[in-house]
């Protein structure tokens, strides 16, 4: 098999393109640089713990044992007694 040769072709306009990337540069101008610190920040802190909610929740279940005992005991005796069968 015999592969026909190309011929690569440049013309000055893509000739100066490639000029032009090469001319690239960084800008290194006192505005363009970034700042020095002068100090450094300070250190991470700790996220602060917080307040135990035990007491809180002791007492919120307390309600429930003292105040409404009698209802939520009902409600789960009704819901015991109602089976509902599968439907496929």
């Amino acid at each position: 098999i015999n592969f026909a040769t190309i011929n690569v072709i440049t013309t000055l306009s893509s000739q100066n393109s490639i000029e032009e990337e090469e001319e690239i540069k960084t800008p290194k101008s006192p505005q363009n640089l970034i700042p020095k610190i002068l100090s450094c920040p300070p250190a991470p802190k700790k996220p602060k713990r917080l307040i135990s909610c035990k007491r809180k929740l002791v007492d919120e279940l307390q309600f429930f044992e003292v105040a409404a005992r009698e209802e939520v005991d009902s409600f789960f005796k009704s819901v015991d007694h109602v089976k509902r069968k599968c439907l496929l």
